[in-house]
């Protein structure tokens, strides 16, 4: 099953945009995609003797995002996008309409072959915006 909110997924680079962008528009992920939070949580004692806990939350969230049934023409888009961000900071807008920065991570980015059709899994560690 494919998310439908805002159908599309817009990965822009440099993350200001302006002249010279370069832009990829992916198809709406599938709905197994997954935010990960890697909280942390801290104990503490009181001058009382009270003892207390916080969760820590971290800024930086990872995004775990699966595509299917990508044309080899997206599939080679997305390829030179790749090759042309480097390790540089790039904006992402996900299905839902939120704006994140961040860096694609989980390298080296693989596609699986279908027939005709590719499926790629695109990891992304960023913060919103």
């Amino acid at each position: 099953m494919v998310c439908d909110y805002g159908s599309t997924v817009i990965l822009l680079h440099p993350y200001t945009g302006g002249a010279g962008a370069s832009t990829v528009t992916l198809p709406a992920p599938q709905l197994n995609n997954i935010e990960h939070y890697n909280l942390k949580t801290s104990f503490g004692t009181a001058m009382s003797g009270d003892i207390y806990s916080y969760i820590k939350t971290p800024a930086v969230s990872k995004l775990t995002m699966s595509f299917v049934r990508l044309t080899l023409a997206l599939k080679n888009e997305m390829i030179l996008f790749l090759d042309t961000i480097g390790g540089d900071d790039i904006k992402l807008t996900d299905w839902l309409g939120n704006d994140w920065k961040g860096k694609i991570s989980g390298n080296p980015v693989q596609f699986e072959e279908g027939i005709n059709r590719y499926n790629l899994t695109l990891e992304f560690e960023g913060v919103p915006v």
